[in-house]
């Protein structure tokens, strides 16, 4: 019976990497036909059925937490521009879970800690790659977005209605920006609301930037005035306020990034050490005393954390 345990294991990280592989092809199969403009109302629907799918309302509360908690990943899924519908995130999680667990599990000789580990590395892990993608997005919105609202000034003096102008700038730019506002038309094209549909890119992109522009627009339609000099103003406010926003960036970098190695460290010495010698800290987990010193360890670690982000954290 106990050399059938080696055979378990395999197969089960056998399976699991054949399920990874799967869903990561999925994945980079759907991303590489997403992003062209005849795809916008074809993105957008779909969009709008996982999300009309998911907000379904549940009677237990159960349903209704797994219900927030799929919206709220669809909508950081959306975000981040990953091509991967939430239960298939969620499959990518738990099968980094099992391979952690089938390869930590006989390295540190205890299955719970084995899967607690893994099931950490996989959510922050899967985290990480989101959060990342989206601050790349969002840096490459807030950078562009000036430049493209000159250029819509440039079409309206030209002639062209606001709307001819964000259709014809957003067909050119290949930028996030322009990815954005082809999404934005689409959905114009559906409900006849150009503004709202901004708005939700706003809210997308987390851009307050955009959404007093919205702000600009609405004002602008009920009491009229150059619509040309109200975007060339709100590019110029927007590119000040960038301005500003690298300075901080450049001031708090080197804080920030100290902050991030000194949580780090504890973390990746634990994670090697488990690898290494498992010995020397199966004390936090075999032992009383050592769980309760892992459990302020944690809390410690979580609040420095949480401190370390009101600090570095300035809006400009």
């Amino acid at each position: 019976m106990p050399s059938l345990i080696p055979v378990a294991l395999g197969l089960v990280a056998g399976f699991a990497t054949f399920v990874l592989v799967i869903v990561v092809i999925r994945g980079l199969n759907a991303a590489a036909e997403s992003g062209r403009r005849e795809q916008a109302l074809a993105d957008y629907g779909k969009v709008e059925q996982q999300t009309a799918a998911l907000t379904t309302k549940s009677e237990s509360a159960i349903g209704v937490a797994l219900d927030r908690y799929r919206n709220s990943l669809q909508q950081q899924l959306n975000t981040a521009s990953i091509a991967i519908s939430p239960v298939n995130w969620m499959a990518l999680q738990v099968t980094i879970t099992v391979l952690g667990t089938v390869l930590l599990g006989q390295r540190l000789q205890s299955p719970i800690v084995a899967l607690l580990v893994s099931a950490l590395i996989a959510f922050f892990g899967t985290r990480l790659v989101v959060n990342s993608r989206t601050e790349k997005r969002i840096a490459d919105f807030e950078t562009n977005l000036p430049q493209t609202l000159q250029l819509l000034a440039s079409g309206i003096r030209s002639g062209l209605t606001f709307d001819q102008a964000i259709e014809s700038s957003s067909t050119q730019d290949r930028s996030e920006v322009g990815r954005q506002f082809r999404l934005a038309v689409a959905e114009a094209q559906l409900d006849n609301e150009l503004e709202a549909a901004l708005l939700r890119v706003a809210k997308r992109m987390k851009s307050d930037d955009l959404k007093w522009l919205v702000s600009a627009l609405q004002i602008q339609r009920e009491i009229g005035g150059s619509l040309s000099g109200i975007l060339d103003t709100v590019a110029d406010t927007i590119r000040a306020r960038a301005d500003i926003r690298r300075e901080v960036r450049v001031l708090s970098a080197e804080g920030k990034l100290s902050g991030y190695v000194l949580i780090a460290m504890p973390f990746v010495v634990l994670l090697a050490l488990m690898v290494i010698r498992p010995t020397y800290v199966a004390f936090f987990w075999s032992d009383p005393m050592g769980i309760l010193m892992g459990v302020i360890f944690l809390t410690l670690v979580g609040v420095g954390w949480f401190w370390l982000q009101r600090i570095v954290k300035v809006k400009a």
